[in-house]
């Protein structure tokens, strides 16, 4: 974002140079895109190469963009890295335009200084689409985690597509907002279609406490397993703590002696594990 005492655009030239940079830093990446489509087969995550089907379109805003980019992807059944690994390609190679548009509104004769701070915006936003994009192509290509791949990439494409309707956004009640409108519509369905893909996909969430193991969490220790295992009148375990109604035990409600190990005072809180008879 420009700086209060600056001027939200940059002189032409600055502009220009700006342009010219981000081109060749998004072609090289667009380049490497297709270099690393092979990879995408056997060094995605298992999530990332579970098949998926063309159905999910269904379930998308932008159907028939979600149906040509599985006619285009050339294999069947295809899965989720084939999938987004053709809709990076297209994102990446579309991005230098979608700056070019911006630039030209920026220059153009009848738009003022409404339009100049969220102009200036969307080419900061174009920024950082750029980096979103480029960090989904290496997971997607890479090796992390199942999970934390699925749950990486999921934020950066929709951080990415957040970055457009940011845009957009800024640009009401602006001449310029048809015309950006018209230019980023079809990088914002191939974003709708990357994100269904991943929801169906999504790994299966785990238990809270972690792992479970028989009847037990993975956390418990072996020996507080079997204590929770044993007959409670097995003799080979003593109570710490008696809660009996009829008087017999120490307490007579399981709320009491609960207090009292809350309190750290008397049987009730004896031991780090204590063993309470109810």
């Amino acid at each position: 974002m420009a700086r209060l005492d600056e001027p939200l655009i940059g002189s032409p030239s600055k502009t220009k140079s700006l342009f010219q940079f981000l081109f060749l830093g998004v072609s090289l990446v667009a380049i490497l895109c297709f270099s690393l489509r092979l990879s995408f087969h056997g060094n995605s995550s298992d999530l990332l190469l579970m098949p998926v089907s063309p159905q999910v379109c269904a379930t998308t805003l932008h159907p028939d963009s979600c149906s040509s980019t599985f006619a285009s992807a050339g294999t069947t059944p295809a899965t989720a890295a084939t999938i987004l690994g053709r809709i990076l390609e297209e994102s990446m190679q579309s991005l230098p335009r979608h700056v070019g548009t911006v630039i030209a509104l920026t220059h153009k004769g009848n738009n003022g200084k409404r339009e100049a701070g969220p102009l200036a915006d969307c080419l900061d936003l174009m920024d950082q689409t750029e980096s979103r994009l480029v960090d989904s192509l290496n997971a997607v290509a890479g090796q992390p985690t199942a999970q934390g791949t699925h749950a990486d990439v999921h934020t950066w494409l929709s951080a990415a597509l957040t970055n457009y309707v940011t845009c957009l956004d800024g640009l009401d009640g602006t001449d310029a907002k048809l015309a950006m409108e018209s230019e980023v519509k079809s990088s914002m369905a191939l974003l709708s279609t990357s994100l269904a893909v991943l929801n169906q996909t999504q790994p299966t969430a785990e238990p809270i406490l972690g792992e479970v193991l028989g009847e037990f969490s993975a956390w418990l220790s072996p020996g507080d397993r079997k204590l929770l295992t044993v007959d409670s009148w097995d003799k080979a375990v003593k109570a710490d703590v008696v809660v009996a109604q009829d008087g017999s035990g120490k307490y007579t409600t399981v709320t009491a002696a609960v207090n009292a190990a809350l309190v750290g005072s008397g049987p009730a809180s004896s031991g780090p594990d204590p063993a309470r008879h109810l």
